[in-house]
């Protein structure tokens, strides 16, 4: 199937994604509450919905890039099978990177909760119980924005206590994009360079009015 989506899009196949479109292609998440289960054994980079068992939802997205992707490879367990299984695949990307976390409403969704930074629209309503409120986690600043949520990969990663956004893609209506964490065993290294691995989408609603933003109203 794939070999012959290939001949109709001219672009190449990473891992279930196309490269002409990855960054909407990587803003897949779980359709189901709980999450999606991740296999024992490695089979695909954490940016594609290869690397899990059960059936993902693409949502409406916007078309004006927040990020740019730099390098994104993948190493085919048989070179000259470029649609099979990988053994290896990277992504590198320039993006904000936002802290993050969850407040947890129902099993499988979160409100997204993120440092009042990098550009995310603050709500400017006037009515005052649906502003976005401030609250303390993970001892930081974050404001809670109404109407936007967090969808985990597997139940596991809703567990994560250090998350980030990464916003890719925004239209008037809704900026989209990953939740990573740090990878384990790059946690503690000095080193400027983060190795981060997905664990979920995020989608922060936004309406305009009288040229002010709100966020979720």
């Amino acid at each position: 199937i794939a070999a012959g989506f290939q001949r109709i899009l001219r672009s190449e196949y990473i891992a279930g994604l196309w490269r002409e479109t990855l960054l909407v292609d990587l803003l897949w998440h779980s359709s189901i509450p709980n999450g999606l289960s991740r296999p024992a054994d490695w089979r695909a980079p954490s940016w594609s919905w290869a690397a899990l068992d059960g059936e993902v939802r693409y949502p409406e997205v916007g078309s004006r890039e927040l990020a740019e992707v730099l390098r994104c490879e993948v190493t085919p367990k048989a070179p000259s099978f470029r649609f099979g299984q990988v053994t290896g695949g990277s992504l590198v990307l320039r993006a904000a990177l936002v802290a993050c976390t969850g407040w947890s409403t129902s099993p499988g969704t979160e409100r997204f909760q993120a440092e009042p930074a990098f550009g995310l629209p603050r709500t400017s309503s006037s009515r005052s119980r649906r502003r976005a409120d401030t609250r303390k986690a993970n001892n930081s600043e974050m404001r809670t924005y109404y109407g936007s949520w967090i969808v985990s990969d597997s139940a596991a990663d809703k567990a994560m206590q250090r998350r980030w956004a990464v916003p890719l893609l925004e239209s008037d209506h809704r900026t989209s994009g990953l939740i990573v964490t740090l990878v384990a065993n790059n946690m503690e290294t000095n080193s400027e360079r983060r190795l981060y691995r997905r664990v979920g989408y995020f989608h922060l609603d936004i309406e305009s009015r009288n040229g002010r933003e709100e966020a979720g109203l």
